[in-house]
């Protein structure tokens, strides 16, 4: 794999649209005393004051429906090889009376809940403010157990159901609004990045009791080639986000202009410089449909 290179972006593209949000999985912390964090993380320390990006800030352009395989093999905790397959589409669909963007994802990496090795998400984004309409999820850290949200005009309502004992818990707060529900890295393929530049993308939906709202930090720190399944060679983003505060684990993705925009996933280890294939994503194949579909 080759290594990723550590010089100016020129602006982004109109349009990273990845609807692969779904599969990133970035949920900030809570910022921490300097003395917690990872001295490679300091660059995080502060990022509950950095500049918040939101949907109604974000224009989407030229979205493509598409579908795209990624593949994750790796060895599990038990020492078993393993090769998941993690499938995303996104559509342009009608929710009521307004436009949307239907993205559906499939992840059949679950080895704890026989009956959920095929973990279903579907999400419902507006087209126009890429505010979140509709969630129907794998509750977070907990894949047999699901949640529902719907957006109406005055009031969020989720619903997390336990599939074991049937128990429901019930939220509802006051909407903030198109800006709230912002789909991760759709975002990213909205601005223009460069290098070095800090990206807070808030807030997004969390069912803790302690909150509903989180931050995604994401930070810009090079390029690099990348071959796609088609044999075409493209330039990509590489983005990161931390895993943790504390240690020195790193995600990063791998980002194209196109469909179907994330291209890897792929954990790092500052400590280490090693990159690893337990989490990782990388893609398959994938089909870019037309406009009208």
């Amino acid at each position: 794999m080759s290594q990723t290179v550590r010089s100016s972006l020129p602006a982004a593209r109109p349009l990273l649209l990845a609807c692969t949000a779904l599969i990133l999985g970035c949920q900030g912390a809570e910022s921490q005393a300097a003395e917690e964090v990872h001295p490679e993380k300091l660059v995080y320390a502060d990022y509950s004051e950095w500049p918040a990006t939101t949907p109604g800030s974000i224009t989407l352009n030229q979205f493509q429906p598409f579908r795209a395989v990624y593949g994750r093999h790796y060895t599990d905790h038990n020492g078993q090889e393993r090769l998941d397959r993690v499938v995303v589409t996104a559509e342009r669909i009608a929710w009521a009376d307004e436009e949307a963007i239907a993205v559906g994802l499939v992840d059949t990496g679950n080895t704890d809940y026989p009956d959920t090795y095929a973990r279903s998400h579907m999400r419902f984004f507006s087209a126009e403010h890429l505010g979140l309409l509709f969630q129907l999820t794998p509750a977070p850290g907990a894949a047999q157990d699901y949640m529902v949200i719907r957006v109406g005009e005055e009031s969020v309502n989720a619903t997390m159901v336990e599939s074991e004992t049937g128990d429901a818990e019930h939220r509802e707060m006051p909407n903030p609004g198109p800006d709230w529900g912002v789909p991760g890295v759709w975002a990213l393929g909205s601005m223009p990045l460069e290098e070095g530049m800090k990206i807070r993308l808030d807030p997004a939906f969390a069912m803790a009791n302690s909150s509903v709202l989180g931050t995604s930090p994401y930070r810009v720190v090079g390029q690099e080639q990348v071959s796609l399944p088609n044999g075409e060679t493209m330039e990509a983003r590489v983005v990161e986000y931390p895993l943790g505060m504390t240690n020195g684990r790193i995600m990063q993705l791998l980002i194209v202009d196109r469909p179907p925009y994330l291209v890897e996933k792929r954990p790092y280890d500052v400590d280490t410089g090693e990159f690893s294939d337990r989490g990782s994503l990388r893609l398959q194949q994938f089909t870019a449909f037309g406009d009208q579909r």
